[in-house]
């Protein structure tokens, strides 16, 4: 269990560190825009040219986002036989728990991803438990 511990907590440390030097690096990009602009137009002018390269850099990342997500074509399964044995335990009592505290299960399922995620033992071991009937 320690293992696993530690093995989340490095993929959210890695996912923070990269977040954050993306981010920096990002900025200086736009400051060195704006020092371009600025050499070649007033400073309110560079600053507002700027800021329009920003949206459009900001709508073309959002655009190829949509494009990326719309290109995933769900499966559709085959529809079950039997409902599984958990199922009116994860639909009545998990899901009115859900309704009683959205914050923590929002914050549960965030937890729940990002292990299943980080651990490949345990996403084949869950995967396992509901495959097993």
């Amino acid at each position: 269990m320690a293992r696993f511990i530690s093995r989340l907590a490095f993929a959210l440390a890695a996912v923070l560190i990269a977040t954050t030097a993306f981010c920096i690096a990002v900025s200086y990009l736009f400051y060195a825009l704006f020092l371009l602009f600025a050499t070649r137009m007033a400073p309110w002018l560079a600053g507002f040219a700027t800021a329009g390269v920003l949206v459009v850099f900001a709508l073309v990342v959002l655009l190829i986002g949509r494009g990326m997500a719309s290109s995933a074509v769900p499966r559709k399964r085959a529809p079950a036989n039997e409902p599984h044995p958990f199922t009116h335990i994860l639909g009545s009592e998990l899901g009115g728990l859900a309704a009683k505290n959205p914050i923590v299960a929002v914050a549960a399922a965030l937890v729940a991803g990002l292990a299943l995620g980080v651990s490949p033992a345990l996403r084949h071991g869950i995967f396992d438990l509901f495959r097993r009937r």
